[in-house]
């Protein structure tokens, strides 16, 4: 990937997160490919968005959910050929919602596609190591 692309997808990757700090659905929206094969998977059981409306009712059910949320995103490599990137790092969320705070870390992997001159998502997933595994083994 030529590092001029690479600073671009960067640059997506981060305005991406910056704009899910404003709990603005259509702020997200504007970062994700508007195909019907985009796929965005979240930590619970019933988060896969398969397509635009499938995530958009996802994200007003995340931010519905809470008073303020944010997300920080360092990526650990990025990588592409032509019009697709993708990329792999550490990901944490904080969110306070009736008055309780939440940190939640994890990981992150992602697809990006250029679109009409920008890089966007069409493919991410977000999770969260599994805590009872203890460091070193590979099972709980």
């Amino acid at each position: 990937m030529q590092a001029t692309a690479k600073k671009q997808v960067l640059a997506a990757i981060s305005a991406w997160s910056r704009s899910y700090r404003s709990g603005d659905v259509d702020a997200v929206m504007a970062h994700f490919a508007p195909r019907s094969t985009s796929l965005s998977f979240g930590t619970g059981a019933d988060e896969v968005a398969r397509g635009p409306r499938a995530l958009r009712r996802q994200l007003a059910r995340d931010f519905a959910q809470v008073d303020a949320v944010s997300m920080t995103v360092r990526v650990k490599t990025v990588d592409g050929t032509g019009s697709v990137a993708w990329f792999a790092g550490d990901c944490t969320m904080r969110a306070s919602a009736r008055r309780r705070r939440f940190v939640m870390p994890g990981r992150i992997t992602g697809v990006m596609v250029r679109c009409g001159g920008k890089w966007l998502m069409e493919q991410m997933h977000y999770s969260m190591p599994y805590t009872p595994q203890a460091k070193g083994s590979s099972w709980a």
